[in-house]
């Protein structure tokens, strides 16, 4: 052993018998680290995407079984009061109600007069 050598190993602190010295592998316990982190990313992300995907299945379910059943019969009420036959309006005397169809021929009738257009 040439003299540089052995300065050195008298430097280095003798390990005691029976104990082995602490070699940490930290390019290892870096790699570990980093690919559980990737794992752990990767699951939390998977899981997100799935129940993601669970809900909007849910939604679109609860959307597609729904009763609408005061909205349905509100417009059945209204469709029936468009298309009724003439009747007085009770909250305003002298007004009546018409079908909607006879109103809107009236209404025709009555831009093509303004017009000079023959009526039909």
């Amino acid at each position: 052993m040439t003299e540089l050598a052995a300065q050195q190993a008298a430097a280095l602190p003798q390990p005691e018998e029976g104990i082995e010295p602490d070699d940490l592998n930290t390019t290892m316990i870096v790699a570990i680290g980093l690919i559980s982190t990737a794992l752990v990313l990767a699951s939390v992300l998977g899981l997100t995407a799935l129940v993601g995907g669970f809900e909007a299945g849910e939604v679109e379910r609860k959307v597609n079984q729904a009763v609408y059943g005061d909205a349905e019969s509100a417009i059945n009420e209204q469709r029936q009061a468009l298309s009724a036959a003439a009747r007085p309006n009770t909250n305003e005397p002298g007004v009546y109600s018409i079908p909607i169809s006879h109103a809107k021929k009236l209404v025709v009738q009555e831009l093509r007069a303004q017009r000079g257009l023959p009526t039909n």
